[in-house]
């Protein structure tokens, strides 16, 4: 079984210069996301959040976090894993991002 991606429209129309992954498992990102989109108008674009759900199988916060993200500004994907017992995915790197790497001096 693979992963379900949503997308709202801000993340079909913009190409930003930077990506964070906010990964969670049995938590609920909500707040943090309300409190991010607040920055929307000064980003314009720039920045797109991408949430993973790491397995939980909580159909209940899936639903929530699909309606909150056709609402936001900021460009958003939600990338739901199936269940699995071999604990969290992140570290397989997928999707890749659409901004390039960063670096840091």
């Amino acid at each position: 079984m693979s992963a379900s991606t949503h997308e709202n429209a801000p993340w079909r129309t913009t190409r930003p210069g930077l990506s964070v992954l906010i990964p969670f498992l049995h938590d609920d990102p909500t707040d943090l996301l309300t409190l991010l989109d607040r920055e929307a108008a000064m980003l314009d674009g720039r920045a797109e959040l991408i949430l993973l759900d790491d397995g939980a199988a909580d159909s209940a916060l899936t639903a929530r976090l699909t309606a909150q993200i056709d609402n936001l500004a900021l460009p958003v994907r939600l990338i739901t894993w199936p269940p699995t017992r071999a604990g969290p995915r992140v570290a397989t790197g997928w999707p890749p991002p659409r901004a390039g790497p960063a670096c840091c001096s």
